[in-house]
């Protein structure tokens, strides 16, 4: 997935100062909602990796020019139906998209401007 500065402040009603600032809430917290993400894996409780999909499809779905939230709604929803063998192997396939994302956005944020 490609990354535009200009449409990330676009999703904002183009308020740059808006995007950065959000971009930067969701860089800090990835840390937390991938972990919590992957802590949920780790256990049988179907629930509790929907929540953490829920979590995280939210952060990323401030800028809805991505396309997180659709491919995250779809897996939340098999985990939430006990179709883990439907889940895991589209979880699989978008958590490195997401960290690919994630990685592009904090580089973006270390330059001194978009």
């Amino acid at each position: 997935m490609g990354f535009d500065w200009k449409q990330l402040s676009s999703d904002l009603g183009d308020d740059s100062a808006l995007a950065r600032e959000v971009a930067q809430v969701l860089c800090q917290s990835w840390p937390s909602l991938h972990r919590r993400l992957l802590k949920s894996l780790a256990l049988q409780d179907n629930l509790e990796k929907a929540r953490s999909l829920h979590a995280l499809k939210g952060a990323l779905g401030v800028f809805p020019s991505n396309e997180f939230a659709t491919k995250l709604s779809s897996i939340e929803k098999h985990f939430r139906q006990g179709e883990c063998d439907m889940a895991l192997p589209s979880l699989q396939k978008v958590l490195p998209e997401i960290e690919n994302y994630i990685s592009k956005l904090s580089d973006l944020l270390s330059k001194e401007t978009p």
